[in-house]
């Protein structure tokens, strides 16, 4: 709700003024996506509007990897950096790591130099963008993390299998997946990889959350796609 209000207030303020509303309506029904709320897009709209801020997200996957992989020289044991490693290389080698590939590696991201309060301001942005999230102060960032983290908990216990197509889609959508062309065995698939992970975070390393978009989704076909438009455009 609250970011409604940031999109529709101004609409709202400026219409309260004299004849203003023959400017603020038209105005707001040519540029929906900047002006309205959600809640008042066509289907269609909902479609292209996704699309234009998963393209958004999508630009800061390959930011976040070079962060990760910079971040990854930098651990000094040997037996947890190479746990990274692996997964650096499955991403390179257009692959995803596994659940158990992850989990595995889940305790480094409650330590130097992978825990969010260690984290760069610039690295930081990353991350927050990649998961759509307007977060510019890190105990911010924790906090819209941790919700998220506590709605997953909530969707694997109460079975993802129970949740609607249009649930199903909006929910990938949030967690760093496109699903528009997705079958509903493919969400649940991908949703059920998610809330596995997030069953084994909490605050402490929260930060492994906010990867997740691109640990299980750099190298799904719709996000390919979508970076190669970016480089061409």
């Amino acid at each position: 709700m609250p970011e409604c209000l940031w999109t529709v207030g101004p609409v709202l303020a400026i219409s309260a003024l004299p004849f203003a509303n023959y400017i603020v309506f038209p105005v707001a029904y040519f540029f929906p996506r900047q002006f309205l709320s959600y809640h008042f897009w066509s289907t269609e709209q909902k479609k292209d509007f996704a699309l234009h801020y998963h393209s958004q997200r999508v630009a800061q996957h390959k930011p976040i990897i070079k962060g990760l992989a910079a971040k990854v020289k930098k651990i000094k044991d040997t037996d947890s950096r190479e746990k990274l490693e692996k997964i650096l290389q499955r991403i390179k080698a257009k692959s995803h790591p596994s659940v158990d590939e992850i989990l595995a590696a889940s305790h480094l991201f409650q330590e130097k130099p992978l825990e969010l309060s260690h984290i760069s301001r610039p690295y930081m942005r990353h991350l927050a963008k990649g998961m759509l999230l307007h977060s510019l102060l890190r105990q911010k960032l924790l906090q819209d993390a941790v919700l998220i983290n506590y709605i997953d908990r909530a969707m694997q216990r109460e079975g993802i299998d129970k949740l609607t197509e249009e649930e199903l889609r909006s929910a990938c959508f949030t967690r760093g997946l496109n699903a528009t062309r997705l079958s509903k065995d493919d969400m649940i698939h991908y949703l059920t990889q998610w809330t596995t992970i997030s069953m084994e975070i909490d605050e402490t390393n929260i930060s492994l959350l906010l990867h997740k978009p691109v640990l299980l989704a750099y190298n799904h076909p719709d996000n390919k796609s979508i970076r190669k438009a970016l480089q061409t455009s």
